[in-house]
């Protein structure tokens, strides 16, 4: 997996964040695990706030793009969770077909968190997938590809909606109201580099698989519980 290089690999604040998220994914007490995940999407979102505000307009704080590793199985679902932490954090993401891999657009500091929170998520829904399998029987529907598919994609809808409310909810405090004119010119810079690298190469593309109710349901919950072929592409 790929890290973006220089000041943010030692900020105080992410490594703040990585810790939160270290203790929520080793915890056995789901009120804690809540607590730390709660705490570090909030800790996310007003880092992105404090460094626009110390930033503004950086002549070298340009996006660019790194590659993230999409393991199988379910490397699809896997994609989904990807886009929703990039989009929450002012990036975008598109998985290049039949390669494992997604590539992610943003600034450095929003790449960084992408990377932190995603491995994280990914964690937290390899553990509760594995424990809801480990309660069932040989062959019993939890078991099955489509329903630890579709936990996978109820999961990623979950996480989506979590951090959309926490960023909402940061960016609504007055104090926050400086840096808005920052925020949403880097992501006005965003979309036009990806635009700019994938523009004419994207097609739309729908997670295969059955979809199996029962495990969409059990990947939102695992979500509330979260503490938070080369040359084609797919949005």
């Amino acid at each position: 997996m790929a890290s973006p290089t220089g000041p943010t690999a030692a900020d105080p604040a992410l490594e703040r964040i990585r810790k939160l998220l270290a203790k929520a994914e080793s915890t056995a007490f789901e009120a804690e695990a809540q607590a730390l995940t709660a705490k570090a999407q909030e800790l996310m979102a007003r880092h992105a706030v404090d460094r626009a505000r110390l930033l503004g307009r950086a002549a070298d704080d340009r996006p660019r793009m790194i590659r993230i590793l999409l393991e199988p199985p379910y490397a699809a679902a896997k994609g989904v969770l990807l886009a929703a932490v990039a989009r929450a954090n002012r990036c975008r993401s598109v998985e290049l077909g039949g390669l494992g891999l997604a590539a992610v657009v943003g600034h450095a500091e929003d790449l960084a968190t992408v990377e932190v929170l995603f491995t994280s998520l990914l964690v937290q829904a390899g553990h509760a997938l594995a424990a809801a399998a480990h309660g069932a029987g040989s062959g019993e529907r939890p078991r099955s590809a489509a329903f630890r598919q579709s936990f996978h994609l109820g999961f990623a809808a979950r996480i989506r909606e979590r951090l959309v409310a926490v960023e909402a909810q940061v960016l609504a405090d007055p104090g926050s109201s400086g840096a808005l004119p920052v925020l949403r010119s880097r992501v006005a810079e965003v979309e036009e580099e990806f635009e700019r690298l994938f523009a004419g190469r994207l097609h739309e593309r729908n997670v295969g698989g059955r979809y199996d109710a029962l495990g969409a349901a059990q990947g939102r919950t695992a979500g509330d519980r979260a503490r938070l072929h080369a040359g084609e592409l797919s949005a």
